[in-house]
């Protein structure tokens, strides 16, 4: 029998041309329609654009929906599917951050998709903002979050190619503080996300301190994961950051300032390593821990 399949998202509604419509918007997942539809061009609801004829035998592609196009005469209409989640980044741009998530973005290729973050306990979904998207060389890719409702695709705000970023993504936002746990799912369609990819940030240091275990110690040539204390270590790294000197810590490791990090090493990280040493937890406008291993969550509004 032929058909033509619309592979990412289902349903759509297909509009001839000529301005004859004909819905799909009832029909079940992976059911046939038939109909005696004219050879020719046809359009997606969207605007993309599905050229139909007998000799266009095979696969095409455009934009994000792959066609297998035949002699027209029946549609397909098949569920949404989902992209492939984040991966996993190794070595140092891995290690649990204070303010910071950190994963492999380039799993849906050269697709624009958005990426959801969410605070474990949290009711509020957060998602990658591409307008603040910087590249920072050997330290990475930076992004902040935004707040949703995610919008339709094609908004390039929320949805981007993130392909070429294989140093990694560093995602701040003023709801990522240690002790918590982030799940992190992609989306092409705005409707089917991936699997989650769960990234917990610093456990709080013992004994009572909140923030600024950053590091463990400098050996080999490595800035080693956090040890769960708060050490001149943390303290040397911040000021190696600072001073762009060429053995620093990644940026995102203490990249701790603010309600929300700037992406920037400054002074203001070196005083709040030095606060933390010192056992304070994280002076105010930053949320802290209350006890070793026990983080309140955001602020109310930062959830």
């Amino acid at each position: 029998m032929n058909k033509m399949r619309i592979q990412r998202i289902a349903p759509y509604t297909i509009v001839l041309l000529a301005g004859l419509w004909l819905p799909v918007s009832n029909v079940a997942a992976d059911e046939l329609i038939c109909g005696n539809l004219n050879r020719g061009s046809y359009i997606l609801a969207d605007g993309t654009m599905a050229v139909v004829g007998q000799t266009l035998a095979g696969t095409m592609t455009s934009a994000s929906y792959t066609i297998e196009v035949g002699s027209v005469g029946c549609l397909l209409a098949l569920s949404a599917t989902p992209a492939n989640p984040p991966g996993v980044l190794a070595g140092e741009p891995g290690f649990s951050k204070d303010r910071y998530v950190s994963f492999n973005p380039t799993n849906n290729g050269a697709e624009l998709v958005a990426t959801r973050v969410t605070r474990v306990g949290s009711t509020t979904d957060k998602f990658v903002d591409c307008a603040s998207l910087e590249d920072k060389g050997a330290d990475g890719w930076y992004a902040a979050l935004i707040d949703g409702p995610l919008p339709a695709p094609g908004d390039t705000t929320y949805y981007c190619d993130l392909s070429g970023m294989t140093t990694g993504l560093h995602v701040r936002g003023c709801s990522v503080v240690p002790g918590n746990t982030y799940n992190i799912a992609m989306t092409i369609d705005g409707s089917a996300f991936s699997a989650d990819l769960p990234i917990i940030t610093t456990l709080a240091p013992f004994p009572s301190r909140a923030f600024g275990d950053t590091v463990g110690g400098f050996f080999a040539g490595v800035w080693t994961a956090p040890d769960g204390l708060v050490t001149t270590s943390d303290i040397v790294a911040a000021v190696k950051k600072f001073g762009l000197d060429p053995e620093a810590a990644l940026l995102a490791r203490v990249d701790t300032d603010g309600a929300v990090p700037n992406a920037v090493a400054t002074s203001g990280d070196i005083l709040r390593a030095v606060r933390a040493f010192a056992g304070d937890l994280f002076g105010s406008g930053v949320t802290g821990c209350k006890t070793a291993g026990q983080c309140i969550p955001p602020s109310p509004g930062c959830e």
